[in-house]
């Protein structure tokens, strides 16, 4: 269950993110929202008070589930249409 929140975040983030247009803009917030969302995910579960290297296993997971939705999403944007 602790690493739903991050899975979900970084969905939820990919989506956000594919809506800017500029590339570099995608990338900066990218990054910086996946290294927020991460550290709220590590926070909130408690992890931290282990060791904060699970920090980098959340951030990780945000931004991988993130640029992966992003993908998915212009991906499936770009498909042709089915005309009948």
């Amino acid at each position: 269950m602790n690493e739903l929140f991050p899975l979900v975040a970084g969905c939820v983030l990919g989506i956000m993110v594919a809506q800017v247009s500029s590339a570099r803009l995608r990338v900066a917030l990218l990054v910086i929202l996946s290294l927020i969302a991460g550290a709220a995910a590590t926070i909130v579960s408690g992890e931290w008070e282990t060791s904060w290297g699970f920090l980098v296993i959340d951030v990780g997971g945000v931004l991988l589930a993130a640029v992966g939705t992003s993908m998915l999403l212009a991906r499936w944007q770009r498909r042709p249409s089915k005309s009948p």
